[in-house]
């Protein structure tokens, strides 16, 4: 825990010196989290400008066949698909859960609406035992 803190205070420092500023006119990134445990069901909303970055984590347990399957179907083209990844655990211990994370580009004004549903690709979504996150986005003109 202690490290953790270190590592904290270390990184905070790093981000004081710097400014941790973003340029004029460019929208810092948005991060979305969340858990695969708690809730079946949840909805986050996020509003963005064009060209600004959207990046979405959910805790994800690959070793258990379970993975959120992303549905880009009520994405409109407000969003550009950038990049996909799975991160393992880093505590590197076999069947820890890890975090799935998807980062998208606003290229375009209007909403969009993303569902990720967590739950084996082999087996038929059951929303009364899987869990489904949806994600709200609003890209508004820049100023």
């Amino acid at each position: 825990m202690y490290r953790f803190f270190e590592i904290f205070r270390i990184v905070a420092m790093g981000l004081v010196l710097t400014g941790c500023s973003v340029p004029p006119g460019v929208q810092a990134p948005v991060t979305i989290r969340s858990a695969w445990h708690g809730a079946l069901a949840e909805t986050a909303a996020a509003e963005l400008t064009p060209g600004g970055m959207l990046e979405i984590r959910l805790q994800a347990n690959a070793a258990t066949g379970y993975g959120w399957q992303p549905d880009f179907s009520g994405n409109h083209g407000v969003l550009e698909p950038e990049e996909q990844e799975y991160r393992p655990s880093e505590n590197g211990l076999c069947g820890a859960p890890g975090v799935a994370v998807w980062r998208l580009r606003a290229v375009k004004t209007g909403q969009a609406v993303l569902v990720f549903r967590y739950f084996r690709p082999w087996e038929k979504f059951d929303p009364a035992h899987d869990a489904m996150r949806e994600v709200k986005i609003t890209v508004n003109p820049g100023r």
